[in-house]
């Protein structure tokens, strides 16, 4: 059995929510997104403090951020692992983490922190 997996998209003009590649809820919407300068945090809420809160009780095993929309109608066949191309920001293969590391030693705070910083987030 797969895993469930969900995407969210944002095109400028609406925000669709999927789960397993068919689309459940969506909302109009316009303009750019409102931006601050808070860490970003992976399966958690990030406080104003910069801090950690409602962290997830479950797995990740793939997360991809993307420079634009990933999906557009009402279905599309979900990859069983994404591949990085032109438009990723952050991809993280969460099936390869050991504790707080990946393979090649990089910490995932790190690889975090530093996609922060990429100001297409």
């Amino acid at each position: 059995m797969e895993p469930p997996g969900g995407g969210g998209v944002y095109d400028g003009s609406e925000v669709r929510l999927y789960l397993n590649g068919q689309q459940i809820a969506s909302q109009t919407g316009s303009g750019k997104r409102t931006r601050n300068e808070l860490d970003l945090i992976v399966g958690g809420d990030i406080t104003r403090t910069n801090g950690s809160d409602s962290t997830l009780d479950g797995d990740l095993d793939e997360v991809r951020l993307s420079k634009g929309a990933r999906y557009v109608g009402e279905s599309f066949r979900p990859a069983r692992r994404f591949q990085a191309d032109d438009d990723t920001i952050l991809l993280l293969h969460m099936d390869a983490a050991f504790g707080p590391y990946l393979r090649g030693g990089r910490t995932l705070g790190a690889i975090l922190e530093r996609a922060g910083r990429l100001g297409d987030l």
